[in-house]
């Protein structure tokens, strides 16, 4: 509710100012919507602001010391990161190391409060130093414009992690929503919402309550639990990315794609390609490439993928089963990689009927989900044991298997709530098709959504998964 008030107040107020004053109102309500969870993290958001600000301006100078300069802002970055987010994380690993070797140092573990958001604000603005320091962009010495990009408040708490080579010249120059950005944006926030209440925060209490007892759940449910987190896992975070960037459209911005249908991929790799693609694409190329990439031969090719993995699962948590998360994707990657290599050349291969060619694509996506649905187990469970129980009860078959065809019909309900959104986007390669329906048509959808949201939602309010990174 605080944000229905919110946002139209700071529209109302935004386009009533000339475009520097924009800029200004934007790092204002920024720096309030972030306070609003604990005003003490304000402190944090504007020494990373200036931290980096300066930083690109130091680097991006003549300087002999410019890579020198461009480390101490990684490490500051990093230092920041690891602080709140892994300090504990290591002590507690350091200790029970040391305790194996008969070894019990007092290691003080911190009572430290994660700021909500910081993996993603630490990325996006680290991302414009190194882009400075690589020549790609210069450096901005205004700083209200960068100031503006780094604390926008609809990046701020998920992303996407935006880029400074697309977003800074947007707040350099003045910017008009017009009738089709207020049109779509407001559609995509439709949808996002939709995503969130009606199907995430739906099937939430299902996957609370199977993995609430994990020992004890047959395996039908253990399985289908799994495929309920898959789907809300990806309707959450891909329902804040559309909200995200229908607000962005309002203020009149462009704000990247993040998702694109990922459960459509027909192999890990494409679905990377598809899947928080603001991150996969960040990784790529402030992480692997500067690895070395496909470069330097296929054992270091295989190095660098799998090192990009683990520390893409670590980005996500303080936690061991996020490190077997990453892992998991890396060796998934570095399958495909080594499979596509060995199917040669397709030029000599006979061609395929059409019906073998679609029925083949298929089984490649359904592959491809399970694929991913596993590797979420380690994402979801809240330790190693208990992801090894629940894997453990799928394997042996735990448990009575009764009637479960209620159950997977209810969730073949939600997998149809996904693909009414999905496929008609993906058909058509674009997020905002429901605009180029009919009137009648799209009366009939959006009714049909604002029903289900009313029917669906929980008595409670859930956060979004992604903000505890």
């Amino acid at each position: 509710m605080e944000f229905a008030i919110f946002l139209p107040a700071v529209l109302t107020a935004y386009y009533c100012l000339s475009h520097r004053a924009q800029n200004v109102l934007i790092i204002l309500v920024s720096f309030l919507f972030y306070g609003w969870w604990d005003w003490r993290f304000c402190g944090l958001l504007l020494f990373l602001t200036l931290l980096n600000y300066f930083s690109a301006l130091v680097v991006h100078s003549e300087s002999p010391h410019r890579r020198v300069y461009l480390w101490v802002n990684i490490t500051g970055n990093l230092a920041v990161l690891g602080f709140f987010k892994y300090y504990n994380f290591f002590v507690q690993s350091f200790a029970t190391a040391l305790s194996h070797l008969g070894l019990h140092p007092y290691l003080p573990v911190l009572h430290i409060i994660l700021p909500i958001g910081v993996s993603f604000y630490t990325f996006q603005m680290m991302g414009y130093t190194i882009d400075v320091y690589k020549g790609r962009i210069p450096a901005t010495r205004e700083f209200i414009p960068i100031a503006a990009f780094m604390s926008f408040f609809p990046l701020l708490l998920s992303g996407p992690i935006e880029r400074a080579e697309r977003m800074i010249p947007q707040f350099q120059k003045p910017r008009i929503a017009d009738s089709q950005m207020v049109a779509s944006g407001l559609l995509l926030m439709f949808i996002g919402f939709f995503k969130k209440i009606a199907i995430a925060d739906a099937i939430s209490p299902e996957v609370d309550k199977v993995f609430s007892h994990v020992a004890s759940a047959p395996w039908p449910e253990l399985v289908g639990g799994l495929w309920f987190y898959t789907i809300q896992i990806y309707c959450d975070f891909s329902g804040y990315t559309d909200i995200a960037r229908g607000v962005g459209r309002l203020f009149g911005f462009k704000i990247m794609l993040n998702f694109n249908q990922p459960y459509f991929a027909t192999n890990i790799g494409e679905f990377w390609r598809r899947w928080h693609i603001s991150l996969s694409t960040w990784l790529r190329d402030y992480l692997y490439i500067p690895l070395g990439g496909s470069r330097g031969g296929v054992f270091k090719t295989y190095r660098n993928l799998m090192l990009t993995m683990v520390l893409c699962g670590l980005w996500h948590g303080a936690n061991w089963t996020f490190v077997i998360w990453g892992t998991l994707h890396g060796i998934y990657l570095c399958c495909y990689r080594l499979l596509s290599g060995k199917a040669g050349d397709k030029s000599t291969q006979k061609p395929r009927s059409m019906i073998a060619t679609e029925a083949i694509k298929v089984c490649s996506i359904i592959l491809t989900f399970n694929l991913v649905a596993l590797a979420w187990l380690f994402f979801r469970a809240q330790g190693m044991a208990e992801a090894i129980i629940y894997l453990k009860g799928i394997i042996l078959l735990q448990g009575q298997c009764e009637n479960y065809l209620f159950y997977f019909w209810r969730l073949a309900f939600f997998v149809g709530l996904v693909l009414m959104i999905d496929i008609p986007q993906y058909l058509k390669n674009d997020h905002t098709v429901m605009l180029e329906w009919p009137w009648g048509l799209q009366g009939v959808a959006y009714g049909l959504m604002v029903i289900l949201m009313i029917l669906l939602a929980p008595g409670n309010e859930i956060p979004f998964i992604y903000f505890q990174f």
